[in-house]
């Protein structure tokens, strides 16, 4: 398994023991996400809670992966994310190599750990190869003792309530009573 450490500039390898010591806020970027013309895919920018501040910018590389972002921030109750956190590596005496890198490691308020990967349901049913490799890596999952998920795409009408609701992410709340009596001589919501 393949890690950067925050503040390192160096990869390290690990073994799946030494994983379970890992936190998201001690991770940086294993794969830079790349465009090119035609893609069909939006590589974009998202913050986050976590990190040395308690904020962060994550790299997300479609909508489908920034909705399901959204979503583990908004109601999985995230505390920290880092985005292509890992890259797994497997060596098969005679397939050779396989790699993956999963697209987010998310910290739970609860402490556990959750390995997400992001895809379209209909590469999911029709692509045997993706399906190895997300089967090896619920079992790399297993064995470091993280959870694991594989998530298709939102109904539309949820990715529109999460893009409502991101949009009150992160300010500071007002005491309703502030708001009440801010209205009551005419005013308007303050903004945070």
């Amino acid at each position: 398994m393949g890690v950067i450490r925050r503040g390192s500039q160096a990869g390290s390898l690990l073994a799946v023991h030494g994983a379970r010591a890992i936190q998201p806020n001690g991770l940086e970027m294993v794969r830079v996400m790349s465009s090119h013309v035609g893609m069909p895919n939006y590589i974009g920018v998202l913050h986050v809670p976590g990190g040395v501040d308690q904020r962060r910018a994550i790299w997300f590389e479609s909508f489908n992966e920034m909705h399901h972002l959204m979503d583990l921030v908004l109601v999985g109750r995230a505390v920290d994310v880092v985005t292509q956190p890992v890259r797994f590596e497997w060596r098969f005496p005679r397939r050779g190599l396989r790699e993956h890198t999963p697209d987010a490691l998310v910290a739970l308020r609860d402490g556990r750990l959750l390995l997400v990967d992001v895809t379209r349901a209909e590469k999911l049913r029709t692509d045997p190869r993706l399906g190895a490799i997300l089967t090896l890596t619920a079992e790399t999952c297993r064995a470091i003792g993280w959870e694991y998920q594989v998530r298709t795409e939102l109904p539309a009408q949820r990715c529109r309530n999460l893009r409502f609701l991101w949009g009150d992410f992160g300010r500071e709340t007002v005491p309703d009573e502030t708001v009440r009596s801010d209205r009551a001589i005419g005013g308007s919501r303050p903004r945070g």
